[in-house]
């Protein structure tokens, strides 16, 4: 082992560290949700700190707020201390487009491994995301052709959010994905996912209207 690299330890053994950055989804109106989703507070914290806080104590450099045009002038007034990056000019941007500019600033980021965290998850630990990105940099160290690139939680045999992936395998195989596409569809291009066995059923929260905040315990954004 050189000098210069780092490793970190993944059960018995260890494996390279990668730079991994990661990236909030907050693009969306939450027209169902009837507010800014992303302003809703959970245990006196705003939804969009409150994960990129969790992003950040797992190991992500600089993680940052996907937006958008519905909540985008709200967002940079209301949560100026969250670094935003804006999607291309899209009344209503798809999901797809907002993951694929995530995985642009990855790139941009020269970073190696990226985690998307949805608003729909927002109380997921910080180790569960640590236990993901582990899991993944061990089956990018395999090095095998018929490795997996791309992860998901998975608690009481369902699959839940977020995803992280490998930034190279998802650019180079979600180049010509268009907005005609779901981001199931075009997640599917980057071969079988890693399912990693967690112990935090907040992966598979679904933070959708109202009713599902009251049942999270999460209050609504309301404005002055």
């Amino acid at each position: 082992m050189s000098g210069s690299q780092k490793y970190i330890s993944v059960g018995p053994i260890a494996v390279e560290s990668r730079h991994v950055t990661g990236a909030i989804l907050a693009a969306g109106a939450s027209s169902r949700f009837q507010s800014p989703k992303a302003l809703a507070i959970y245990q006196g914290t705003p939804l969009l700190e409150r994960i990129l806080q969790c992003l950040a104590s797992a190991g992500c450099t600089a993680p940052v707020a996907v937006v958008g045009a519905p909540h985008a002038p709200l967002l940079e007034r209301v949560a100026a201390r969250v670094p935003q990056v804006p999607v291309p000019d899209q009344a209503r941007p798809s999901m797809l487009t907002s993951f694929l500019t995530a995985l642009r600033y990855a790139r941009e980021q020269k970073a190696d491994v990226l985690v998307v965290a949805l608003l729909d998850q927002p109380r997921v630990l910080p180790s569960t995301v640590a236990a993901l990105v582990a899991a993944l940099q061990l089956e990018m160290a395999s090095r095998r052709a018929n490795g997996r690139r791309w992860a998901v939680p998975r608690y009481g045999g369902r699959c839940g959010h977020p995803i992280v992936g490998c930034v190279r395998t998802m650019g180079a195989q979600l180049r010509n994905a268009h907005d005609g596409l779901t981001l199931r569809t075009a997640l599917s291009r980057c071969g079988e996912r890693l399912e990693v066995d967690v112990d935090d059923p907040s992966v598979l929260d679904d933070l959708d209207c109202v009713d599902d905040a009251v049942r999270l315990g999460i209050v609504p954004y309301q404005p002055d």
